[in-house]
C-alpha cells in the first residue's frame, strides 16, 4: 500500500468547499435572490434591491442620532491621550501586513495586496490617521459605509422581512482602527465580569503588542 500523500489546502479553500457542499455559493445565492424577485417584485431585481436596502435601513432609524457634543466636552476634559491609547507605527505595519489577500476590499477599494505588500511604507500615515481619529473623536466618513449583501438564512427564501440577514463588508482600514478599540474596551471589562462567563468572549491573543 503506497502512503497516502497530503492534500495541500489552506483555510481559504477549506471554506470554499464547505460553502459548496453546504449549497451557499455565490451562485446559489444569486439564484435564490432571482426566485424572489419573481415572487415578490414580478422578476424586477432593481425593484426588490430598493425594497431589501429599505428594510435593511428601517431597522435601525428609530436610533437616536450620536452626540458629537459628549465627545467635544471630553476632549476638553483631556489634554492628550493616555499613553496607553496611543496606537505606534510598528504595531500597524505588524496588522497590516498580516492581511489575507483572499478577502474583499470594503467601499474604498484599496487592494488587499497593496496594504499588505506596502505595509512598511503606508504603516506611518495610517497611524497618523488613527491617532487624529482617536484625538479628535472624528471617524472618517468613508470608513462609516459598507458594502452590503442580503444572505437568505432559509433556503429557498420567501421573505424579505424573516428570510434575509445582511451581511456588511466595511473597509479594512477602518476594521483595523475598530481592533485596537476592541481590544482596549476589552483589557477593561473582562477583570469585571464573572470568572464563569465564558459565552460571547473570546481569547485575546497579541503575538506583539497594540
Amino acid at each position: 500500500m503506497h502512503p497516502t500523500q497530503p492534500v495541500k489546502s489552506g483555510s481559504h479553500q477549506w471554506w470554499q468547499s464547505v460553502k459548496g457542499l453546504l449549497g451557499q455559493s455565490s451562485n446559489t445565492r444569486s439564484q435564490q435572490l432571482f426566485a424572489l424577485a419573481n415572487r415578490l417584485t414580478d422578476g424586477d431585481v432593481s425593484r426588490l434591491a430598493d425594497n431589501i436596502n429599505n428594510f435593511f435601513h428601517s431597522i435601525s432609524a428609530d436610533l437616536p442620532v450620536f452626540d458629537h457634543n459628549c465627545v467635544a466636552q471630553i476632549l476638553q476634559d483631556i489634554d492628550a491621550l493616555p499613553e496607553d491609547l496611543v496606537i505606534e507605527p510598528y504595531s500597524v505595519e505588524y496588522k497590516l501586513a498580516n492581511i489575507s489577500v483572499y478577502k474583499s476590499p470594503g467601499p474604498d477599494q484599496i487592494p488587499h495586496w497593496f496594504l499588505r505588500d506596502f505595509s512598511v511604507y503606508v504603516a506611518e500615515p495610517v497611524c497618523c490617521i488613527f491617532n487624529t481619529s482617536l484625538r479628535t473623536g472624528i471617524f472618517p466618513q468613508l470608513w462609516k459605509q459598507a458594502n452590503v449583501v442580503p444572505v437568505p438564512k432559509v433556503q429557498p427564501p420567501g421573505s424579505i422581512e424573516s428570510d434575509l440577514r445582511p451581511i456588511s463588508l466595511t473597509s479594512t482600514l477602518s476594521k483595523i482602527l475598530e481592533s485596537y478599540v476592541g481590544n482596549w474596551i476589552m483589557n477593561r471589562v473582562l477583570p469585571t465580569l464573572d470568572i464563569k462567563q465564558f459565552g460571547a468572549k473570546r481569547t485575546v491573543h497579541n503575538p506583539r503588542p497594540c
